[in-house]
């Protein structure tokens, strides 16, 4: 028997056929029933709602025409329809929902979850997650989406996370990358971010850059780095982080490849620790730390933005520090490598392993009305000796500061230096060399500042003899000085600070009053709103000009003027200047660009000569859903241009206090945002 209805709104009784369930709710222009088969035909204007025992409204369908087969606990729509429920709304051709098994399949469906856009020519619905296949996301709400990511399948839990296998990025139509999967969370947990920097320099060839990026939690994160160059290979490399600084403060990062046609690997470790080990009246802490290459050009290769871009060294050390109430000590290890043969390779210039340190705070024991205060280290190093040499050294220092006036102090002390060296050869034989001196310095304080003038004697002893060197070129009195500094300091963002010294020594050459002076040093500093001033000099009264360092910076982070110039006695003809700019053009758009100019100008005899060290430009540009900076830098053996797109979708994961801390730490020359060198 069929029943026909018109304009009419009424429930059925769905507990047979869903547990979760008590009644559905249909509402139609027209509507049908036939009760052998338990059928209900819906059209015009059709709704299905399911609503629980609390009459809450748990999923709502709407089409145009709605067929219910209550019997089996399944809703058919033939026609477009809509389903919305607690985590989101889907748009859909076709398809079915069984609510017996809480599951269905739809038919070229868009499902909208927050700020995602997630479509596929086919989506099945099990248990509240949804399968995508020929699938796509996106963020972008447009009609035509500025980029999209087409993917084989995709595996969505509202809440919880998405999946997409065998991605691909669109930028409108046009293919970018391809990447093999990419997994977010929705809910507490953090994503799995890449990032992509497609580029050409003159030296790699064409190649694409890409980090992977993922938090484990508030305290660690992990990136990894596979790139191809297409002249050079595969590079592939990791950095990361962990960042609890009342306990661990830690960083590793590691990059190597093997390029086309060489038999070693080139390679690059950075990084070190500092970790915590809590005491109740003393602390202790083990520190590392480490900037190693297999060659000094390594980073001008393939990490051009590091500030050690051409290294003229490399070291690494570890220690273990214990501090008491009133000593400290200190086990450490130590090595450091010069760059030789033109800056192709490196040779190990000093190792110490291991040394040891211990020293005092001022202390009066015995109750003695002075301050004492005592240094000493003992050490196994390597200078240019293929073998370990051993040596000591301790050190006394007595002071007893006097309060002449309120603001007028005095701070005497006197010291006595000794190191030991321990034969490590037949040729040999231990060896000493003792120094002792004076200090007296008096010192102004108020509140503009303060002036110092400061009397420094130093002498030295002959070897293993306990009198004064006077064989020696010097009479062995290695400084006897008198030096002033006067520091004005006007708030936290200004001061001026002018010093001296005159040497006092005896020489057995008579010398000039000018000869005499060492260099004068003159600094000055200033900041206020959206400006920097800072300059620095040095001049000698025989020589003349020592040195000559300025930078003047003007305008905030986006607006922005920099101009330095610098000066050096060693060519004084050679002046260096760097220019650094950004702007926001007046064009529609939100643009942003910088350039930096790195130069030197020579006025010398032979004429007006000049060379770039460097020149690049950076334009930035943020679209609708993502940003990209375009790139651009030449010096000498780089020619580079490069891209970098990021989502912004990504924005409150890349955007993270960790990151922020441990750049700051580890890689303060690093611009925030920025994932890598």
């Amino acid at each position: 028997m069929i029943f026909f209805c018109f304009s009419q709104s009424w429930s059925f009784d769905l507990s047979s056929v869903s547990s979760q369930t008590k009644r559905a709710e249909f509402e139609s222009g027209f509507s049908s029933y036939d009760s052998k088969t338990g059928e209900i035909y819906l059209a015009t204007s059709a709704v299905v709602r399911q609503i629980d025992s609390n009459d809450f409204i748990l999923k709502k369908i709407s089409s145009q025409e709605i067929l219910v087969k209550s019997e089996e606990g399944k809703i058919i729509m033939k026609f477009p329809f809509v389903m919305e429920d607690s985590s989101g709304t889907i748009k859909a051709q076709s398809g079915y929902y069984d609510y017996l098994k809480n599951e269905g399949e739809l038919k070229n469906g868009t499902f909208k979850l927050g700020r995602f856009i997630f479509r596929g020519k086919s989506i099945t619905v099990k248990e509240g997650r949804y399968s995508y296949k020929s699938a796509s996301l996106t963020t972008c709400d447009m009609e035509r989406p500025h980029y999209r990511i087409g993917a084989h399948k995709i595996l969505l839990s509202p809440g919880k996370y998405f999946l997409a296998y065998s991605t691909v990025f669109y930028l409108g139509k046009v293919p970018i990358f391809y990447f093999p999967f990419i997994y977010k969370p929705l809910g507490e947990g953090t994503p799995i971010l890449s990032q992509f920097y497609p580029g050409y320099d003159e030296r790699n060839g064409f190649y694409i850059k890409s980090n992977y990026i993922y938090k484990f939690n508030k305290y660690s994160r992990a990136k990894l780095f596979v790139d191809y160059f297409s002249k050079k290979g595969l590079g592939t490399g990791t950095e990361i982080d962990y960042y609890k600084p009342e306990k661990n403060i830690s960083s590793f990062s590691y990059y190597r490849i093997r390029e086309y046609g060489k038999d070693s690997q080139r390679w690059g470790i950075n990084g070190g620790m500092w970790h915590s080990f809590p005491m109740r009246n003393s602390s202790a802490y083990f520190q590392t730390y480490a900037r190693l290459l297999s060659d000094p050009g390594f980073n001008n290769d393939f990490f051009r933005s590091n500030p050690f871009a051409v290294s003229s060294e490399k070291q690494a050390g570890a220690a273990f520090t214990y501090n008491a109430s009133k000593t400290n000590t200190r086990l450490s290890y130590y090595v450091k490598y010069l760059a030789v043969n033109d800056n192709s390779s490196f040779v190990r210039a000093y190792e110490t392993a291991p040394k040891l340190d211990f020293n005092t705070v001022p202390l009066k024991p015995f109750g003695v009305p002075f301050w004492n205060t005592w240094n000493f280290y003992i050490e196994n190093a390597k200078n240019d000796t293929p073998y370990y040499q051993t040596s000591a050294y301790g050190a006394w220092t007595v002071s007893l500061p006097v309060k002449v006036y309120k603001s007028f102090n005095l701070y005497p002390s006197a010291f006595y230096y000794q190191n030991v060296y321990f034969s490590t050869s037949s040729r040999m034989s231990d060896s000493f060399i003792g120094r002792y001196g004076t200090r007296i310095n008096a010192r102004k304080t108020n509140s503009w500042g303060s002036l110092d003038l400061d009397f420094y004697s130093l002498r030295r002893n002959a070897q293993n003899k306990m009198r004064l060197d006077k064989t020696a070129a010097d009479k062995g009195v290695e400084k006897q000085e008198i030096s002033f500094s006067a520091f004005w300091i006007r708030n936290s963002a200004s001061y001026l600070r002018f010093s001296g010294a005159y040497d006092l020594r005896d020489y057995s050459s008579s010398k000039k009053f000018s000869d005499r002076f060492m260099p004068l040093s003159l600094e000055i500093y200033n900041s206020g709103k959206n400006k920097e001033i800072f300059l620095q000099d040095s001049y000698d009264l025989s020589s003349g000009n020592k040195s000559f360092i300025s930078q003047v910076n003007f305008g905030d982070d986006k607006d922005y003027f920099g101009f330095g110039l610098a000066n050096y006695d060693s060519e004084k003809s050679k002046w260096i200047v760097s220019n650094s700019m950004g702007f926001v053009p007046p064009i529609p758009g939100k643009w942003r660009a910088e350039i930096i100019l790195r130069y030197w100008t020579d006025f010398s005899k032979e004429g007006f000569k000049a060379g770039f060290f460097e020149k690049s430009a950076v334009i930035y540009k943020e679209f609708h859903d993502f940003r990209t900076k375009f790139n651009i830098r030449v010096r000498e053996g780089v020619k580079e241009f490069f891209v970098y797109l990021t989502l912004k979708m990504n924005d409150p994961y890349r955007k993270d206090e960790l990151s922020s801390k441990a750049d700051y730490f580890w890689r303060p020359w690093r611009k925030p945002g920025e994932p890598r060198d």
